[in-house]
C-alpha cells in the first residue's frame, strides 16, 4: 500500500522527499491520538487512573487497533491529496544561473564567447570566469588551450 503510493509520490513530489517521511510521521501521530482517545473513553482507562491516584502505579502500553489505523489511514489520504494539490501550485524552480551558463556554452568554445554567453544571462564576467574554474575541477571542462575549453561527454 505504501511502496504503490510511495512512487506516486515520489513522482509528485520529485526531489521532496522530506514530505513523504513527514507525512508517514503525522500518520503515525494520528493513528496513537485516536488510540489513546479510544483508551481513555474506556472503562479500563477509568478503573487504572483510580488505581494509580490509590497508589498502584502500573503503566499499561497503547496498542492501536483495526479501526484506529484504518481512520488514520484515510486522514492520511486526504492529507495527502492536498500537500499534492499545494505542491504543484508552488512556482516550478528554473535552472540554477551557474546551470544555465554551462548549458547555454557551446562544445567548444573559448574565454571570449562564455564571457559572451554571461553577459546576456546577467552573468557579470568576474562570476563566469569563477564558474569555469569550478566546471574545469568538476570535470565538466577540459582546457585546450590558454583561453580554450570542450565540454566533457557525461
Amino acid at each position: 500500500m505504501f511502496e504503490t503510493e510511495g512512487d506516486t509520490l515520489a513522482q509528485t513530489f520529485k526531489t521532496e522527499h522530506g514530505t513523504i517521511r513527514r507525512l508517514g510521521l503525522i500518520t503515525f501521530r494520528i493513528a496513537m491520538i485516536l488510540s489513546t482517545l479510544r483508551l481513555m473513553d474506556s472503562q479500563d482507562f477509568i478503573k487504572s487512573r483510580s488505581r494509580h491516584c490509590e497508589g498502584e502505579a502500573r503503566s499499561n502500553p497503547v496498542v492501536c487497533n483495526d479501526p484506529d489505523f484504518q481512520t488514520s489511514m484515510e486522514i492520511r489520504k486526504v492529507i495527502l491529496h492536498h500537500a499534492a494539490h499545494v505542491f504543484k501550485q508552488l512556482p516550478q524552480a528554473s535552472a540554477s544561473p551557474k546551470m544555465s551558463l554551462f548549458q547555454a556554452l557551446p562544445t567548444q568554445f573559448d574565454r571570449k564567447k562564455y564571457v559572451e554567453i554571461a553577459a546576456q544571462l546577467q552573468i557579470p564576467g568576474s562570476t563566469a570566469e569563477k564558474q569555469i574554474t569550478r566546471f574545469l575541477n568538476a570535470g565538466l571542462l577540459t582546457k585546450q588551450a590558454h583561453g580554450s575549453y570542450v565540454k566533457n561527454d557525461s
